[in-house]
């Protein structure tokens, strides 16, 4: 799709008024250039009244093309707007799993450098509609005054345009290349930016960062520099062109046709005119090359969330659970992630699981064995690819499975903190300082206008910051993943004898992946997951009862 024909969609009832001002544009700029030619040719007839005229002409026209490009800065911006608003919520409401496929660089290009493009070029667009109607009156005045010279001009100008289209193909491949190559920028800019303590661990890591990161800028400055010269050559195609038209005008219609000397400056101040609308449709046209490219870069991620997208809740779909959950239950549970080139995808399950409301479950197992896989999973995150996840005498299918979520609050082992504390905007500060002095980062944060006032904190802090977030939310499932591996000794013994006690006392269920066997003591159940599978299920048969396991279980 042209940015033209996706601004033509967008416009809707606007259309009408754009063309019409544009409309208007156009035969006020044909009629000033009408009376300045009638003046020239017969002096006598500058009048106050012709001046008058001409006045008016020239004011209707300026004012009408202003309205027209306003109208015109309005409606693409409102359009990109509305594009990013369609992206966000695509990402907002796709399937999780799919998402992460994406590459973030690709979604940051698209919103940011793409968007903007199509935004800049407000100023250029906006400019199309004067110019093609003042070029075309501009065409119709030319044979009104000789179907000679229109005869003898517009064979140059097909042939002229003929030559200017063969070059798009060339500068859509290489604004295409140039796109891919900035994505790769992108990437390798990241790199740089998060891997800054790798880096600096290994020269060996730094050069070879530091020498893609120099060949790809090249390509990139290569590739833009190989699109601005066929801009800047299209450029001199017109000029020469004008040059091509002004010769005929000159030196070969005098010679087929009789004509005075004032009707050759008519005609030649006609073509002057004509040019300056083509000249400003050629700056059109590159800024529509451009955006065209930036709008199918936005359109081709949209596709690609559109993919991603899945059923969700409605307003008609009633909350099963009501905000109370029952035990939590896979049966025949089986997750495959999709092919990705020849590797074999990994697959988790069958898995047959009942986690009981109020329970308190660890999850065991080393890299690979399917741990993070299942919370997914048991967070409604993942859909299984067979088998039923239900919760209570419910399943949890794609419609009602966000009522499922709402109901759990989890900290991931890649859990993001968020700029602001969002859905908790208005939260008590009290509260909020009271869960801050529990998690012993008082004196590191505070909560103030919706946000926390310092989050470049230790790894075990920040996610300290996160339980905060957590018990803010107050949600009857707790889901942690691997939370008190970045605790110092004396906190996670706190973690586990006192925090994890008092969320069961209040009955919540608590879901961690752990590894800490010294304290496997504190839960109902330990659950031992291997290459996707329950390998092994060891349960508190009484409430004061430890939980022995074998060291290697716990690996």
């Amino acid at each position: 799709m042209s940015i033209f024909e996706f601004l033509f969609k967008e416009a809707k009832e606007e259309r009408g008024t754009i063309l019409g001002l544009a409309t208007i544009a156009g035969i006020s700029n044909v009629a000033a250039l009408m009376l300045v030619n009638s003046v020239t040719h017969a002096p006598q007839t500058a009048t106050p009244g012709s001046f008058l005229l001409f006045s008016g002409a020239v004011g209707t026209a300026i004012l009408a093309t202003r309205m027209s490009a306003r109208r015109m800065n309005a409606l693409i911006e409102n359009s990109v707007h509305s594009l990013k608003i369609r992206l966000a919520a695509k990402i907002e409401n796709g399937d999780l799993e799919r998402l992460e496929r994406i590459d973030a660089a690709e979604v940051l290009d698209r919103l940011t450098e793409n968007a903007a493009t199509i935004s800049t070029s407000a100023s250029a667009i906006s400019q199309v509609l004067p110019s093609v109607t003042m070029f075309a009156f501009g065409i119709v005045y030319l044979m009104w005054l000789s179907p000679a010279a229109f005869a003898i001009l517009l064979p140059l100008q097909i042939i002229s345009i003929h030559l200017y289209r063969t070059k798009n193909s060339t500068l859509r491949r290489i604004l295409a290349e140039r796109s891919k190559t900035r994505i790769r920028f992108l990437d390798a800019f990241f790199d740089l930016l998060h891997g800054a303590k790798e880096i600096r661990l290994s020269r060996k890591r730094a050069r070879s960062i530091e020498a893609d990161f120099q060949r790809t800028s090249r390509n990139l400055a290569k590739s833009s520099s190989d699109a601005n010269k066929l801009f800047d050559d299209n450029i001199l195609f017109v000029t020469t062109n004008l040059y091509i038209l002004l010769a005929a005008l000159a030196f070969v219609l005098p010679k087929h046709v009789q004509v005075d000397g004032a009707h050759v400056a008519k005609l030649i101040a006609t073509i002057l005119y004509i040019w300056a609308s083509a000249q400003a449709l050629l700056d059109v046209y590159m800024t529509a090359v451009k955006s065209n490219d930036a709008l199918n870069n936005v359109f081709a991620l949209e596709k690609r969330l559109e993919g991603a997208r899945k059923k969700e809740v409605s307003t008609d779909t009633p909350d099963p659970w009501f905000g109370r959950p029952g035990a939590i239950e896979l049966t025949n549970v089986e997750y495959a992630y999709p092919h990705v080139g020849h590797d074999v995808p990994f697959h988790v399950g069958p898995l047959n699981l009942r986690i009981e409301k109020g329970e308190v479950v660890f999850l065991v197992g080393g890299n690979g064995s399917g741990k993070s896989t299942l919370l997914k999973i048991l967070t409604g995150l993942y859909a299984p690819t067979n088998g039923t996840l239900s919760v209570g005498d419910h399943s949890v299918t794609p419609a009602n499975a966000a009522y499922h979520r709402e109901m759990i609050a989890a900290i991931f082992s890649d859990f993001h903190l968020f700029s602001r504390a969002y859905g908790l905007l208005d939260a008590d500060p009290a509260t909020v300082q009271a869960f801050l002095a529990e998690m012993h980062i008082d004196h590191k944060t505070a909560f103030r206008d919706g946000a926390f006032t310092h989050q470049k904190l230790s790894t075990g802090q920040k996610k300290r910051l996160a339980m905060v977030i957590a018990l803010l939310e107050d949600r009857p499932v707790l889901v942690l993943d691997e939370w008190a591996a970045d605790q110092d000794p004396e906190f996670r013994k706190y973690f586990y004898e006192e925090m994890l006690p008092a969320f069961k006392r209040k009955g919540k269920t608590v879901i961690a992946v752990s590894h800490d066997n010294r304290y496997f003591h504190v839960a109902d159940r330990v659950i031992t997951l291997e290459y996707g599978q329950i390998r092994s299920e060891q349960r508190k048969e009484a409430p004061n009862e430890p939980i022995f396991m074998a060291a290697d279980a716990a690996q």
